[in-house]
């Protein structure tokens, strides 16, 4: 049975296969694109038409995945992470210099407009206790996630590569959520859920940010003091 609509029976077939075509089919289409945005900068050796190249493949590809029924943001960052590998080859530094400088705004611009609309989302929506208590409990079980996430595979490797002892904290610590945790939230489908997941992932954010973000330097300082100076 599919997973789209009310009442529609939830199975594991069906979550692996809704998971199968959004993220498999989105790394592959983005791999795709990728190839496609390579082959047309190639050619290309004015600026201006690189910016609006590089445009053109994250709008224009996105309108494909939604279409596909893909998940257009992972087919956005593969196909960056692509294009991304050869921008040596692509672009002269003058015009990477003027790429990267286009991409920051836009990503600071939406940023600030993602913000804004999630914001007056949450304060045209009554917040309940319980969306409280949730919001608090659920910001420990990211915590613990990301501490997981980054514990167990560094327990395979820090003998070996020599990792210092805040490596760990560090990255737990440091594991900002934003822009792409809200986007997600707020394209969710109507449903009697869908509040109580916008106002929760908006409670995370604003904790990372607000609080990890803010006092993420003293961990970086004491890591810094407990590394052997090698010079």
């Amino acid at each position: 049975a599919g997973l789209g609509g009310h009442g529609a029976e939830v199975s594991a077939a069906g979550v692996a296969g809704l998971f199968a075509q959004e993220a498999l089919g989105g790394l592959a289409f983005g791999a795709l694109l990728g190839g496609l945005g390579f082959v047309l900068l190639r050619g290309v050796k004015e600026h201006t038409v690189e910016i609006l190249l590089t445009l053109a493949l994250v709008v224009g590809g996105y309108v494909a995945a939604a279409a596909l029924g893909i998940s257009g943001p992972l087919a956005m960052v593969v196909a960056g992470l692509v294009i991304s590998a050869y921008k040596h080859t692509l672009f002269t530094p003058d015009t990477q210099e003027l790429v990267e400088g286009f991409w920051e705004t836009i990503d600071q611009v939406l940023n600030i407009v993602l913000f804004a609309f999630i914001g007056l989302d949450v304060l045209l929506t009554e917040t309940t206790g319980a969306q409280i208590l949730a919001s608090v409990l659920l910001i420990g079980v990211a915590l613990a996630a990301r501490w997981i996430s980054v514990a167990v595979p560094f327990a395979l490797v820090r003998a070996r590569e020599g990792y210092g002892a805040y490596t760990v904290r560090l990255l737990t610590w440091g594991g900002l959520r934003g822009g792409i945790a809200i986007s997600l939230a707020l394209g969710l489908p109507d449903s009697p859920y869908r509040t109580h997941l916008v106002t929760v992932t908006y409670a995370i954010v604003l904790f990372t940010i607000a609080v990890q973000g803010l006092t993420i330097m003293p961990i970086v300082r004491r890591a810094v003091e407990a590394t052997p100076d090698e010079g």
